[in-house]
């Protein structure tokens, strides 16, 4: 492993949520431009925009554009 402290997933009835898209370096939308089914990652004016309410963790985007130019970072919600 990479030093990245991997989590269990919760025993309780929980959801998942996407805390942030974090993007590192150049996307084209030429490359990956149409891959997120809910737009929470879209080309706006030869620009990236991303919007982490939006996101499904579906992980297309990471696997058309690259885990190393686009992570998801995500967390569990659970209900006390």
């Amino acid at each position: 492993m990479d030093g990245m402290a991997w989590r269990a997933r919760p025993q309780k009835p929980c959801h998942i949520v996407v805390q942030s898209i974090e993007i590192v370096g150049e996307l084209s939308s030429e490359e990956c431009g149409d891959v997120c089914p809910t737009e929470a990652l879209r080309f706006e004016r030869d620009h990236v925009v991303a919007e982490p309410e939006r996101c499904l963790a579906c992980l297309a985007c990471m696997a058309l554009c690259g885990p190393s130019r686009v992570r998801i970072v995500t967390d569990w919600i659970c209900p006390e």
